[in-house]
């Protein structure tokens, strides 16, 4: 939708004047001529030279209501909301009760991802924008689906384990051969300034497992792994560019009991069964100021059975004042098991760089790296709490949103690492064995 400013030549002369009276003769004529300028312009639809001439006009000084929504206009057109939400909320401050302004001020947020302030605006001022703005408080916003299967480049585990490097040590090894996960996400509008977005993934694993005891060694590539989880996070909107974002994320392990029995002497080995309950609290405060969000963010989880305290920094710019091109990233800290014999400090950083190849056509290429287990990333969405340490995952996205709907493609190379676990469930960094593998995710999106 392309919105225009009316002009109706009288009260815009008559305002003109008014402006001009107390300004001197070289003023009055540094402003007539900004203004007319200006005027021509934004009548030529000349968005590029009208931003350029604005600044200069606001640069001596001169701001006023029809020079700001020139500026905004000429921003909006452009494309760039970011850069026109001030000029518009400028402009409002001159005139509060103007419509023009106002029906700019929601599209220049909602153009601009920011959806929750784009409602918080239209519910303050629906009696003005009803008939102008299709916009509500929507029990369901939006519902996604994702499917991801992963595998191991390697396909042959057993001469990478020799029992006389683990000599009279007794414990375990896993190592992930490959696994299939569905998760999906429905999010709810719960006023006009928090938001509810909560779902559950299922995890299938297949892994081999090695295991040492005093007298017997043994493997299997029949050993699997299940995980149940479900997450639930809200945004809430206080104003002035804040949104906390408090979350939880339950996850259910369980692996079932396996029966091995040894060809040549018949001895059977039993691994029990195995299940386990972890949970994740988080909290997270975002800051918008212009065209960067900041955020910050602590998570308290007990993954493994162990306890972790992780923080973490973000940053994303979008350099253009749109969802065109955003750039950024997050630095994580964690600490494990804390003042403990085992305590463990772990880092990571990811980067993220986004951008339109067409309307229609965004890619997104992201690389995470550190010591990444038993982590949280995505606002606590996804966990690591996998058997191995991942130290690299390099992701290319491919994101077609076509109406109401938005398909994406993933792939992601990860490189992972798996260490021997004594018979006290504390990793040893021994065997320590590298591995890479491939996952792909397909995933549907749908807005309501």
């Amino acid at each position: 939708m392309k919105l225009r400013l009316k002009y109706h030549n009288i009260f815009s002369l008559a305002f003109l004047i008014v402006v001009s009276l107390p300004l001197s003769a070289q003023q009055q004529d540094a402003f007539f001529r900004f203004d007319s300028l200006t005027y021509r312009q934004y009548l030529d639809h000349d968005w590029k030279n009208l931003i350029k001439t604005s600044k200069e006009a606001f640069a001596q000084g001169f701001d006023y209501y029809y020079l700001r929504m020139r500026a905004g206009i000429a921003q909006y057109e452009r494309g760039n909301y970011m850069k026109a939400f001030p000029q518009f909320r400028k402009a409002l401050a001159f005139n509060s009760i103007d419509v023009a302004a106002r029906e700019y001020m929601y599209y220049t947020l909602s153009r601009s991802g920011r959806q929750q302030d784009a409602l918080i605006f239209y519910k303050n001022n629906e009696s003005t924008l009803k008939d102008r703005v299709q916009e509500k408080i929507r029990p369901v916003r939006n519902f996604s689906f994702d499917l991801a299967w992963h595998f191991n480049f390697d396909t042959n585990y057993r001469p990478l384990f020799d029992p006389g490097t683990l000599a009279g040590m007794e414990g375990y090894q896993i190592v992930t051969r490959r696994f299939f996960n569905g998760s999906f996400l429905l999010k709810h509008d719960l006023g006009k300034r928090v938001s509810l977005t909560h779902g559950a993934t299922f995890l299938n694993k297949y892994d081999y497992y090695y295991s040492q005891g005093a007298t017997t060694v043994f493997d299997s590539y029949e050993h699997i792994t299940r995980q149940l989880q479900y997450y639930a996070g809200l945004a809430i909107n206080p104003g002035g560019g804040f949104t906390i974002m408090p979350a939880f994320h339950f996850l259910n392990f369980s692996s079932p009991r396996l029966v091995y029995r040894e060809r040549g002497f018949g001895s059977m080995f039993v691994v029990p069964a195995k299940r386990d309950n972890y949970m994740l609290g988080r909290l997270s405060l975002f800051k918008h100021v212009w065209l960067l969000d900041n955020g910050l963010g602590l998570t308290a989880s007990n993954l493994n059975n162990q306890n972790q305290y992780e923080a973490d920094y973000t940053m994303m710019l979008y350099p253009l004042g749109n969802l065109n091109l955003y750039i950024g990233g997050t630095a994580y800290g964690l600490i494990e098991d804390p003042g403990t014999m085992s305590e463990d400090r772990r880092f990571a950083g990811q980067g993220l760089l986004g951008f339109s190849v067409t309307p229609e056509i965004w890619i997104e290429t992201t690389v995470l790296a550190g010591n990444i287990k038993n982590m949280a990333t995505h606002e606590g969405f996804i966990v690591y709490n996998g058997s191995e340490t991942v130290t690299g995952k390099y992701e290319l996205s491919l994101i077609i949103p076509t109406g109401e709907m938005t398909f994406s493609l993933r792939g992601a190379l990860l490189n992972y690492y798996s260490t021997f676990t004594d018979s006290q469930g504390f990793e040893t960094n021994l065997n320590k064995l590298e591995f890479n593998g491939l996952t792909l995710i397909g995933g549907l999106k749908w807005n309501f």
